[in-house]
């Protein structure tokens, strides 16, 4: 059986659970955290990044990762970890280019929430970086 592939988590909150479909992120608890969660032998979270790291550390916590998860408030840190397999990436979309784009330069496999940029000169730039860096790319609803 493989490993577990390595998420990178940035976008993940403990702000506002109560009304989580009101905010950007909101499919971070709401849907990716439970199926990377109730899936272990698939999939481990490593590290996440968010606005702060007291906020990461947060997360952490409150969504009972591993004490080993390391807590990351910038993304080029978070990229440049070279214990992450993919990055997912659950923020604000205007957020979205220079974040996805920071993980794409390092070389890492990423999946992001529909749109995957604000422009179609984003997209089409962060496309051709994933190509040739042959990285995995998804959009997801």
């Amino acid at each position: 059986m493989a490993p577990p592939i390595r998420i990178g988590f940035m976008g993940l909150s403990t702000t506002n659970l109560d009304a989580s479909w009101k905010y950007a992120g909101a499919w971070a608890n709401t849907a990716h955290i439970p199926y990377l969660l109730a899936n272990p032998s698939t999939y481990t979270i490593t590290a996440l990044c968010n606005s702060s790291l007291s906020a990461a550390q947060s997360a952490i916590s409150h969504y009972n990762l591993p004490p080993s998860t390391k807590a990351y408030e910038s993304l080029s840190d978070l990229a440049a970890d070279p214990d992450i397999d993919l990055v997912v990436c659950s923020v604000n979309i205007k957020k979205h280019y220079a974040l996805i784009k920071l993980a794409l330069l390092a070389g890492t496999d990423v999946i992001v929430e529909w749109p995957l940029a604000t422009t179609l000169e984003e997209a089409e730039e962060l496309t051709s970086i994933a190509r040739k860096k042959g990285c995995k790319t998804a959009v997801v609803l």
